[in-house]
């Protein structure tokens, strides 16, 4: 029988605070992305990781309980196609609605801006078929795109109305279909 205190098990209890990139967190957003080595990324990958946030492309924003990162992830635009970015959540904290709350999230964001069209993400297939519950589908599949072995999959949804409503039910499973404040945080 699984232990309810360990970690990834159980809901999550606090206050996250969702705040934007900064190198005050680095170190502890570096430990987010290595706990998910090599199950979900490549070590080499993290070069092109801290290239994209230190970068400072697009909006890049991490979810902070108690000074760590549990998850991250951004977004940005290529025209009127959002982009999301580098998602990730802590290995420990997987299977606690984080992944779907940052999801949506920035999905929320996205749609704030008129421009907006469709989302693109890119994935292992690991990960397919939770972007596929939320209304994805694949439009390219590429062996070895991330490297000997490790398949890339770009997903796309465009943002039309039934979209639109399928998203407001992943809105409320995950506590966001309030207003938005800045800095947000979200009370568990």
């Amino acid at each position: 029988m699984a232990d309810a205190n360990a970690p990834g098990s159980g809901p999550l209890q606090g206050t996250i605070k969702i705040v934007p990139y900064s190198g005050e967190y680095r170190v502890s957003m570096l430990e987010t992305f290595r706990s998910n080595v090599p199950e979900s990324f490549s070590p080499e990958e993290e070069a092109g990781f801290l290239k994209h946030v230190d970068g400072g492309e697009g909006a890049y924003m991490l979810w902070v309980q108690d000074g760590r990162v549990l998850a991250c992830g951004g977004y940005a635009f290529e025209g009127s196609c959002g982009v999301l970015c580098w998602g990730i959540v802590h290995r420990e904290q997987q299977g606690r609605g984080l992944g779907r709350a940052l999801l949506a999230l920035r999905i929320k964001l996205i749609y704030g801006h008129p421009e907006a069209e469709s989302i693109r993400l890119e994935t292992a297939p690991e990960t397919e078929s939770f972007f596929a519950r939320y209304g994805f589908a694949v439009t390219l599949r590429e062996p070895d795109g991330y490297g000997p072995g490790k398949t890339r999959v770009v997903m796309t949804a465009r943002l039309d109305d039934a979209f639109r409503r399928h998203q407001a039910q992943l809105m409320r499973e995950a506590g966001l279909d309030r207003p938005l404040i800045d800095p947000l945080s979200l009370t568990l």
